[in-house]
């Protein structure tokens, strides 16, 4: 394989974003390029896989398939290099392909469909939770906008998930089980908090190309809520969840 310079293209190198409506082309685009950095013949197959981005395989005729998610249709030159890079492991790539993502995660979530928010729920706020968080915890730099999710039907559960954030809307969406009567607002804040790490510190990615959003440091941050210990107790408590 050529070696490529992961870090010092010119501007003028990395190509403009395709429109979806290009996306064949812009796949033939990807495999021409990546064709003059490899030295066998290489297939793609572009995919909207959240958490698998990057995979590779040998193929019976000898030449190789890579699966890449739809985000690397429209990747820089250097990008592009360290995709061909990955494959041999050459020096560089992976934090190449790992900045990208990063900086490309608001875009890995396709919009579904535009909802109107539901903010105020019979008993929390989420405006005002938000608000408040955002000054003590993030300097004011969250700009995510803030739901209650559906109407929950079942009374029992045996697995939940508490809250959600959209990185393509900017929503944070909180399970309406959470706006009751019985539960206390640490328990809210905790959730919100938890979601707003995920705005603030986007995705990472591991050697073998699976996004991670669940990192050393979002971990960190999280046990650093002031009332993590009694947020985690109470939901084994109360739904006998970890």
């Amino acid at each position: 394989m050529k070696q490529p310079d992961l870090f010092n293209l010119p501007e003028s190198e990395s190509p403009e974003p395709c429109p979806e409506k290009d996306a064949e082309s812009s796949r033939q685009a990807l495999i021409t390029r990546l064709q003059g950095l490899m030295e066998k013949p290489v297939n793609v197959k572009i995919t909207d896989n959240r958490r698998i981005m990057v995979s590779w395989s040998p193929e019976s005729s000898g030449s190789l398939s890579l699966r890449a998610h739809r985000i690397f249709l429209s990747a820089p030159a250097n990008v592009v290099e360290a995709l061909a890079g990955m494959t041999v492991k050459a020096p560089g790539s992976r934090e190449v392909i790992h900045r990208y993502i990063g900086e490309n995660c608001h875009k890995i979530r396709r919009m579904r469909r535009t909802r109107s928010l539901r903010p105020v729920g019979t008993i929390f706020d989420l405006r005002d939770l938000h608000a408040r968080l955002n000054r003590q915890f993030f300097s004011g730099d969250s700009k995510a906008k803030v739901t209650w999710g559906a109407p929950v039907k079942r009374r029992r559960v045996r697995w939940m998930r508490f809250g959600t954030y959209d990185y393509e809307t900017g929503v944070i969406t909180l399970n309406q089980r959470l706006n009751a009567r019985d539960i206390p607002r640490y328990m809210v804040e905790f959730v919100m908090y938890h979601e707003m790490l995920h705005e603030i510190l986007g995705a990472d990615v591991s050697p073998n190309g699976r996004r991670r959003v669940h990192t050393q440091r979002f971990r960190e941050l999280e046990k650093a809520f002031p009332e993590y210990k009694k947020a985690m107790a109470f939901q084994k408590k109360r739904w006998g969840l970890k």
